[in-house]
């Protein structure tokens, strides 16, 4: 049985394996080279590039630097000073301690696979440990920690391992601390300058040196005694405390900052010409720029701010405008309105020759071209109107109206007569009717009177050709063209069954003839289950050129009475070389109402070609 191996890489033995050589694989296990390195191995890991470097653990009884508790890490080559990762690959995803020397001039970081590791400083040594999925600090706790020399500045300490009783720490160099001398109790601690430590003073050259003048001389800020004397000059700043009276002799104009409005100020330190000054808030106050001549200062209500704008006649202003304040009133009267040339003008007579928006005329003869952009409603005759003039996107012709002309009238898109008493309408574009009084006769412009396609299939391949539900009770009869039509080699015949509520009738009730001249065509002595439209003399050797047939099919919506057929078939026979035409009639013998009809072979499939087009004719 084949050995395993434990997470280090020990080979594990198996029962009954390694005969005569078990005591050899126990001494290597437990020996220098696996166990050893695992409890006091060095290996040395070398960068010789600026690369990052892996090391990987496998199944072998042998050395291996992963497996080794001290990790000495060295550089070479190109890889001197790389700051590069030291990743623990394939195998090393264990848990266990690393004591890690970084001999080289480059930080290294060492990490498995999955974590970010532990970086450790160029010419340091750390111990790590490797939880399998990242590598963490060993240690982050110590109850307590004895240094065998004081902890360095660099690192956070002092560097000292004792000072002067009553002194202070000063930085006397870059990165250096010392301690000053013993400070005097309640003086004047001074600066010793770049190089020394601060030292205390009560008076003399340092004390005048410090405040200016003399502890205690006419003058002086701060006197014996405590109490604030007066200065005789200067800036007063980061003044405390209460005072009952505040004299400012002169101009303030040595404020450091504007006086806010709680101190009485407006907290402004500059305008613009036109400026208005108002309360944003309870407790300070802001500018309102000047704008445009004629603005007015509006009021924005209470808690809002004012601001400049035009007055709103149907906001700002209540009561009537006295007829006075137009023009003096000067020519105003009943009989008068206001012009917008600004005077007043009596109402005029005339003709109306332009009529812009919405307005009613009752009665009133209009002459010239009238133009309208809204609604305009005519009560009335309408007359000495050009035909040409009356041109617009909507017109509506109400009762009564009397509305007539000679010749062509262009009334637009949309035309909309309601009960005028309309007779005739020539077929137009979004014509509408309703109520309409008498006989209304529309013309069609174009097409067969009466006859509209109702369904177009473009036939694909199948067995069938279905337009079982074609029909409905808006058209008696139907025409039904095949245009195009072929079958599989082999399969010729076409036959025909029609569609009762919308499913092809197989029964035992079609009966169809053919004329003399149909060569090769199927006429039916008896009944049968479909109307064959071509018979099997028809050849079926070779393809045959496409089918092209009229159906006309009569009466399809009534019970009263048996459907008849009629129609014409012809194509072009391959097989027999021999144009084939022929007119067939054909017999439902039933007194059902047929819904549609289906096309279908004797065998085989249509092929995807040609075109089968059904239209209806009206009823009356």
């Amino acid at each position: 049985m084949a050995s395993t191996y434990s997470a280090l890489k020990i080979e594990l033995l198996e029962t009954g394996a390694n005969s005569g050589t078990w005591g050899t694989a126990t001494n290597v296990n437990l020996g220098d080279a696996v166990l050893g390195e695992a409890i006091t191995g060095s290996a040395t890991v070398d960068f010789a590039s600026d690369a990052d470097v892996t090391i990987t653990l496998t199944d072998s009884a042998t050395t291996q630097a992963a497996r080794n508790l001290r990790l000495n890490i060295t550089e070479s080559s190109s890889g001197v000073g790389s700051v590069r990762n030291l990743i623990l690959g394939s195998g090393c995803q264990i848990e266990k301690f690393y004591l890690i020397n970084n001999t080289g001039t480059g930080a290294k970081t060492v990490k498995n696979t999955s974590g970010t590791g532990i970086s450790v400083p160029a010419g340091k040594a750390t111990l790590v440990y490797n939880n399998g999925t990242n590598v963490v600090d060993a240690a982050s706790y110590f109850t307590s920690l004895t240094l065998g020399s004081a902890l360095p500045v660099a690192s956070g300490g002092t560097g000292l391992t004792a000072g002067t009783s009553g002194g202070v720490l000063a930085y006397t160099a870059s990165g250096t601390l010392a301690s000053s001398g013993a400070l005097t109790a309640s003086a004047l601690v001074l600066g010793g300058g770049a190089g020394a430590a601060p030292a205390t003073t009560t008076t003399g050259t340092g004390v005048v040196t410090a405040l200016g003048v003399n502890t205690g001389s006419a003058g002086a800020f701060v006197v014996n005694g405590g109490a604030l004397g007066t200065p005789s000059s200067g800036t007063a700043t980061n003044l405390t405390g209460t005072a009952t009276t505040l004299n400012i002799g002169g101009n303030a104009a040595g404020l450091s900052a504007t006086l806010v409005a709680t101190s009485g100020g407006t907290g402004q330190s500059s305008y613009a010409v036109g400026d208005i000054l108002y309360a944003s808030t309870t407790t300070a106050l802001s500018k309102l720029a000047d704008v445009a001549t004629g603005s007015a200062l509006i009021s924005g209500g209470i808690g809002v701010a004012p601001s400049y704008g035009k007055i709103g006649l149907a906001t700002h202003v209540s009561g009537n405008l006295p007829v006075t304040n137009l023009n003096s009133g000067t020519s105003a009267s009943a009989s008068t309105f206001w012009r917008g040339d600004g005077s007043w003008a009596a109402a005029g007579t005339g003709s109306v020759t332009s009529v812009a928006g919405a307005g009613t005329v009752n009665g009133l003869t209009l002459t010239g071209t009238v133009t309208t952009s809204g609604s305009l409603t005519l009560g009335g005759t309408l007359s000495s109107v050009a035909n040409s003039a009356l041109t617009n996107s909507s017109v509506t012709v109400t009762a009564g109206t009397g509305m007539s002309g000679g010749g062509a009238v262009a009334l637009g898109s949309s035309v909309t007569l309601t009960n005028a008493g309309v007779t005739s309408i020539v077929a137009g574009t979004g014509i509408s009717i309703s109520g309409a009084t008498g006989a209304v006769t529309v013309t069609n412009s174009g097409g067969a009177p009466g006859m509209v396609l109702v369904q177009t299939i473009t036939v694909s391949a199948g067995a069938t050709i279905s337009a079982l539900s074609a029909f409905s009770g808006t058209y008696d009869n139907y025409l039904v063209i095949g245009q195009g039509l072929a079958g599989d080699l082999g399969s010729p015949i076409i036959r025909l069954r029609y569609g009762i509520s919308g499913s092809a009738h197989t029964g035992n009730d079609y009966l169809a003839t053919t004329g003399t001249n149909a060569v090769g065509f199927g006429g039916q002595s008896t009944q049968n289950t479909f109307i064959a439209l071509t018979g099997s003399t028809a050849g079926t050797s070779v393809a045959q050129n496409p089918w092209n047939f009229r159906l006309f099919i009569y009466d399809v919506n009534t019970t009263a009475r048996r459907k008849q057929m009629d129609g014409l078939l012809d194509f072009y026979d391959n097989d027999n070389a021999v144009y084939r035409s022929g007119a067939i009639a054909a017999t439902l013998n039933l007194n059902s109402a047929i819904t549609g009809v289906q096309l279908l072979l004797d065998g085989g499939s249509f092929r995807a070609q040609g075109n089968l087009r059904i239209y209806g004719f009206s009823n009356s």
